[in-house]
């Protein structure tokens, strides 16, 4: 049985889902940083409630590239660590992977974000409906601006 056979009869999966998966349960299994995850989000939550629309956005925005830029330092540590480093990863995986993984680690901050932002500037109705776009504009668009900036600037 060849290799390539042998991948198929076995089905172990060489993929990034399964990088990211990794990232993922090793940031939220860590107790210290899935404390440091609550704290973050419980003093964004407070802060986020009651300051004038034009410095929620600020604010918004601050928490967001501060919550990427952890995750995406966090990522590098993950990825450059030497038990990751023994399993035969290509670069194509390796950055489809920290897209997911990065994503997948904001997204509890982003729901609860989103819903404080847009059910404290509007009322209840009109905040429901605001909040869909609102997460996925800031889940995609911005991590995906701040993702590209931090690759770019060479943060590693």
């Amino acid at each position: 049985m060849d290799v390539q056979n042998f991948a198929l009869f076995v089905s172990f999966p060489f993929s990034g889902q399964t990088t990211s998966g990794a990232a993922v349960k090793a940031l939220f299994r860590n107790p210290q940083q899935s404390l440091l995850y609550l704290q973050f989000t419980g003093v964004c939550l407070l802060a986020m409630i009651w300051p004038p629309i034009i410095i929620k956005c600020l604010l918004l925005l601050a928490t967001y590239i501060l919550f990427t830029y952890w995750h995406y330092r966090y990522w590098i540590s993950f990825i450059n660590d030497e038990w990751i480093t023994l399993l035969p990863w290509s670069e194509e995986i390796i950055s489809q992977a920290r897209v997911v993984a990065i994503r997948t680690m904001l997204l509890p901050f982003s729901v609860i974000m989103s819903i404080t932002f847009s059910l404290s500037w509007w009322d209840l109705g009109w905040g429901w409906i605001l909040l869909l776009p609102l997460l996925v504009i800031t889940l995609y668009g911005l991590t995906s601006y701040i993702l590209v900036f931090l690759t770019l600037s060479n943060h590693k």
